[in-house]
């Protein structure tokens, strides 16, 4: 119960060729029954998939996308979430975050506002903490702008 209210949700998975389709169903008493809230698909070994999330019980249209991948042998693993909006101003956008084998910098953003056509891209070390980043709307150029392990800024390598 939230505030009072029952919810109840229903999680359903299919065996497919590609793998496992999965839906997830919410209801809220006296409310709406059923709404599928979220779609997917993953692989058998579990280490890619994605899910398309709908947007109310009113409104059942995507709006957005998740896709994923692991690699538990390397320790690697990414995210991405991606505005599906159907003809909306930010679709396409994105927000991709992921863990790499890196040396320097083994973590990693990557964010792309579709609205204002920017791109960020930030990299860290995930044990040093020192990292870097570019952001041309934000900083007015293309240049890196990189911090230390105390997290100040500092200069670029």
């Amino acid at each position: 119960m939230v505030t009072g209210t029952l919810h109840t949700s229903n999680l359903y998975g299919r065996t497919v060729s590609d793998g496992v389709e999965w839906e997830m169903y919410i209801s809220k008493d006296g409310a709406y029954q059923n709404f599928k809230w979220y779609t997917g698909l993953s692989n058998l070994p579990a280490t890619e998939g994605y899910w398309e999330l709908y947007r109310d019980p009113n409104n059942q249209t995507k709006f957005l996308r998740i896709d994923w991948h692991r690699n538990p042998q390397q320790g690697t693993a990414d995210i991405k979430f991606t505005n599906i909006v159907p003809n909306g101003p930010e679709n396409g956008g994105y927000i991709f975050y992921g863990v790499t084998t890196d040396t320097v910098y083994d973590a990693f953003y990557d964010i792309y506002n579709k609205g204002q056509d920017n791109h960020t891209d930030m990299k860290w070390h995930r044990t040093t903490h020192e990292g870097r980043v570019q952001d041309a709307m934000h900083f007015g150029d293309s240049n890196w702008h990189c911090w230390d392990m105390n997290l100040m800024d500092t200069v670029c390598p």
